[in-house]
């Protein structure tokens, strides 16, 4: 079976506007900003806000909340067309297309740490994923148990 995966990348100069991602056909959309060193967002779906803007933001065990101070310093954008093909099930494979907005927020005091949050808008809702780069403001590790 064919598929085609289309990834579609630019960086985004930022400014003072809110960031948009709509879904391939605009059914979803999902908004980014910052108001008051807050990380926000919103979600619309045909037309109609049904989120409204909520606040971004981790809590970590055994550090400073990263949660607010932020600035958005950086930002990507990607378009995907794609299939998706499970190990089992009644369908072969399903569609994967989605727009993405990838976010960099970094915070503007001290230890200026910094947080990236990818969003997904496809036509049926949107996702949104954090990820803590490495920093040496921010000691990680890993520690999954199995119970």
């Amino acid at each position: 079976m064919k598929f085609v995966l289309l990834a579609v990348s630019t960086t985004i100069a930022l400014s003072a506007e809110p960031l948009v991602v709509s879904s391939p056909s605009s059914a979803a959309s999902l908004t980014v900003d910052v108001a008051g060193g807050r990380a926000l967002y919103s979600v619309a779906f045909r037309g109609r806000e049904v989120i409204l803007p909520s606040a971004l933001g981790l809590v970590l065990e055994g550090a400073a909340r990263l949660d607010s101070n932020f600035r958005l310093v950086r930002s990507d954008r990607r378009e995907v067309r794609d299939v998706w093909k499970p190990p089992y099930g009644e369908r072969a494979e399903f569609p994967d297309r989605y727009n993405a907005l990838t976010v960099e927020f970094r915070e503007e005091i001290a230890p200026r740490r910094t947080l990236v949050v990818e969003f997904r808008a496809y036509d049926e809702g949107v996702a949104l994923r954090y990820t803590v780069p490495s920093q040496p403001a921010l000691a990680t590790s890993d520690h999954a148990e199995l119970g």
